[in-house]
């Protein structure tokens, strides 16, 4: 995997979403609305799935999953949740906070699909062995910013982009050889990410989020282009 760190200009932005997402994270605590069918709810300091890139990752996903589905870093358990309650597809979510999870577990529960969750306590996918999925949603924290506390490491993934690599690295390890991986990105990560099949792209004020797909046996050549101007990071 070849990675282009973004530019300066990308991280000031970075820096100005930052603030703003942790203003609103610490406030966000509440139910949401996933779905018309699927409601969570969101103890405070959790990711919300009101937020573009949530939704976006899982009209895809609704699209490609199939078999048995993991969910890196399922906070309270959007993802998982809706494509076990639209697909009746068996998932296992993971996240290293476990106040999420317990939210995700009864989320789970009230949603009626609570045999078909399975939450894991787990940094990444370090508690699940290799080549056991066949697909794996990740909605990776991609702001290139370095990660001062808790709340910041939802939101960001180093200057250097290694916590973005580490995830999905740890995601291609678990899936299985015709596997496939449908994962999120954001302009202010990088301009393109090479190698992967780009399924959607929506505009925010700040940047574009973009999911992209692809199969275990091409993780080895995604490359993350930089973007060139900082003009080039909003769209």
């Amino acid at each position: 995997m070849i990675i282009e760190p973004p530019g300066t200009l990308q991280r000031l932005r970075a820096w100005l979403v930052r603030a703003i997402l942790r203003v609103y994270l610490k406030l966000a605590g509440k139910k949401f609305e996933v779905t018309n069918s699927v409601q969570v709810y969101v103890p405070r300091g959790c990711f919300p799935p009101n937020l573009v890139s949530t939704g976006a990752v899982i009209s895809e996903a609704l699209k490609a999953a199939r078999g048995l589905v993991g969910d890196l870093g399922t906070g309270v358990g959007s993802i998982a949740i809706v494509l076990s309650s639209r697909l009746l597809l068996e998932t296992v979510g993971t996240d290293v906070d476990t106040l999420c999870l317990r939210a995700a577990r009864a989320n789970a529960e009230i949603a009626g699909v609570g045999h078909l969750f399975h939450p894991v306590a787990c940094d990444r996918f370090t508690a699940i062995r290799s080549n056991v999925f066949d697909t794996v949603v990740a909605n990776p924290p991609y702001l290139p910013l370095e990660p001062k506390d808790k709340l910041d490491r939802t939101l960001c993934c180093g200057a250097d982009l290694r916590l973005y690599i580490s995830m999905l690295r740890s995601c291609a390890r678990t899936l299985k050889k015709d596997g496939v991986l449908v994962f999120t990105a954001s302009t202010l990560t990088a301009r393109e990410v090479e190698g992967a099949r780009l399924l959607r792209r929506v505009k925010t004020p700040f940047d574009t989020i973009l999911v992209y797909a692809c199969r275990e046996s091409e993780l080895q050549q995604v490359t993350l282009r930089a973007c060139r101007s900082a003009q080039e990071g909003m769209t």
